[in-house]
């Protein structure tokens, strides 16, 4: 157990960058007794960084585990997320609206309500541009149980008629990633059995979920949905046009969306370009996957199939 924690937090080490390294041992310094000189989670951070450390060293479990916490903590801090480096802005962005929640709820402890509710208007705002209907929905209901301060019964129905409207957002979002998840499940696990009548229902639902709400993300699946019953159809050509498509809404999608990532529509495109005759591209596309996506992930796997069943059917292994 020691020496899988030892490992586990020797990768977090590592993965840091020297600007997060530098604030990880300033906090681990600011935070020692006066009576102590030394932190021993800083000699241990320091020992973790050279390449011949061993697990068999004086730490315990405990000293790993409270590393891996202010380690953690310290990512978190305004100072990393808000530099350029490993993190993306978006990610950065989501990160910062649920910080912002929980400056949200001090604030409200504090007794500072309208400065509390002012920050639910931010946190709303910017969560309304990423579809963050969760956190969305959280700010809505503080604003609403903060009936003091509301300027009339009309702003009352107001929240109560917002909260309602992003409340189907997230139903219609949720609903619509389970299809995909369906669909992608389906494929996995060769279930073709009246598939073309899921893809066609689906097709439905989400254009009804479309005329009710914008939402990227329905928008997204709604195009890869179309793209399959293209493929179903036998029209690949078109189906390989829509793909090219999906990758520009893919691009447009918000940060948190568990959507296939820009390597696993790179499988999607280059297995129809195998199907449209162009070869060479299908392969180049497919190596491209297997070099990027790790090996337990579904597209990696499909690529190399693919890859393999392409070159047998063109004789390189005569």
């Amino acid at each position: 157990m020691k020496h899988e924690t030892g490992d586990r937090v020797a990768k977090l080490v590592s993965s840091l960058s020297p600007a997060e390294k530098d604030v990880l041992f300033k906090h681990l310094s600011s935070s020692l007794p006066e009576w102590q000189s030394r932190s021993k989670l800083a000699d241990l951070a320091t020992e973790l960084s050279t390449p011949d450390f061993s697990n068999d060293s004086a730490y315990n479990r405990k000293n790993y585990e409270m590393l891996e916490t202010r380690i953690l903590d310290t990512l978190l801090f305004d100072i990393n997320l808000t530099r350029n480096g490993k993190q993306t802005s978006t990610i950065n962005d989501l990160l910062n609206i649920r910080k912002d929640g929980l400056k949200m709820r001090v604030l409200q402890q504090r007794g500072l309500l309208h400065r509390a509710y002012q920050m639910a208007e931010n946190i709303k705002q910017k969560a309304i541009r990423d579809e963050g209907y969760d956190e969305i929905i959280e700010a809505l209901n503080f604003q609403l149980s903060m009936i003091g301060l509301q300027q009339d019964a009309a702003q009352f129905r107001e929240l109560i008629t917002q909260i309602n409207h992003y409340e189907y957002c997230r139903f219609a979002r949720r609903k619509s990633l389970a299809l995909l998840y369906e669909l992608k499940m389906k494929k996995f696990y060769g279930m073709e059995e009246n598939l073309d009548l899921f893809v066609k229902d689906s097709i439905i639902t989400l254009q009804r979920y479309s005329e009710r709400i914008h939402c990227r993300t329905i928008e997204f699946i709604s195009g890869y949905f179309i793209k399959e019953d293209l493929e179903l159809e036998g029209n690949w050509h078109e189906a390989h046009y829509y793909m090219t498509r999906l990758f520009k809404k893919a691009e447009a999608l918000p940060p948190d969306t568990p959507h296939f990532s820009f390597w696993e529509l790179a499988y999607e495109q280059g297995r129809l370009c195998l199907k449209n005759g162009d070869h060479e591209n299908g392969i180049f596309l497919l190596s491209k996957c297997i070099a990027k996506l790790p090996p337990e992930d579904l597209a990696h796997q499909k690529s190399v199939e693919l890859t393999f069943a392409s070159h047998y059917e063109n004789g390189h292994f005569e």
